[in-house]
């Protein structure tokens, strides 16, 4: 994305957005991260515009999904899934719907993050941890997709 990036303002681009329709904190925070980088690494981008907007940035729905309670519409939900429906029905097949349990799914639609597992080589606080997805989470729904339609999309 950076490259991308770095290309569209080398063209003459000077103001970037940057649509991200994938949910996820690792996600967002990688990816600001590295475009935070790019407007360090010159003086010239000073006069650069990047933003990055996710659907619950701009739509009061995908709002309300995220932020139900107790549980939320994250990753392949409600939501993103009726995003698709409207922008392209033919990949969306609701008979083929695959869900983690209950248990499993409950957790992730609390957590976004649940779905994985950190682990260290030694237990001390400098070491960055690896961090992998629960052997538990196998399919990673995390919301509401059989309640998604075409209209809400």
């Amino acid at each position: 994305m950076s490259d991308i990036v770095l290309e569209l303002i080398r063209t003459g681009f000077k103001n970037v957005v940057i649509f991200l329709a994938h949910g996820g904190t690792d996600n967002r925070v990688a990816l600001e991260g590295s475009l935070k980088m790019i407007l360090k690494r010159d003086p010239k981008m000073r006069k650069i515009s990047i933003s990055l907007v996710s659907s619950k940035d701009v739509s009061k729905l995908c709002r309300d999904y995220f932020d139900m309670e107790p549980e939320h519409d994250y990753h392949a939900g409600l939501v993103e899934t009726s995003q698709i429906m409207y922008l392209r029905p033919e990949l969306v097949k609701p008979d083929q719907l695959e869900m983690d349990d209950d248990y499993t799914s409950g957790m992730i639609r609390r957590d976004p993050d649940y779905y994985a597992k950190s682990e260290k080589v030694i237990d001390h606080d400098l070491v960055i941890p690896y961090s992998f997805q629960r052997k538990e989470v196998r399919i990673g729904v995390m919301g509401f997709p059989d309640q998604a339609s075409a209209e809400q999309g």
